[in-house]
């Protein structure tokens, strides 16, 4: 579980570990694992926020991610 704060218009990027088969189904995927958001606090415009997902998919604040990157597969 990754437990983070994010203020205003900030955001997070899930996205398939690397490493996956790029041609899998979502259910292949997924398969029995789901994705959960807890938001644990909202005070003074920061959301204290924990989310559970399956390993096989990287959760990262998107300040940390190159914008060339998100942007190459469009």
């Amino acid at each position: 579980m990754l437990t983070l704060s994010r203020k205003n218009n900030q955001s997070i990027i899930i996205t398939p570990a690397v490493g996956l088969d790029p041609n899998m189904t979502v259910s292949e995927l997924f398969g029995q694992s789901k994705i959960e958001i807890h938001f644990n606090n909202i005070r003074n415009g920061t959301a204290s926020i924990s989310i559970d997902a399956p390993k096989c998919l990287d959760l990262m604040r998107s300040e940390l991610i190159d914008p060339d990157i998100l942007t190459a597969g469009e």
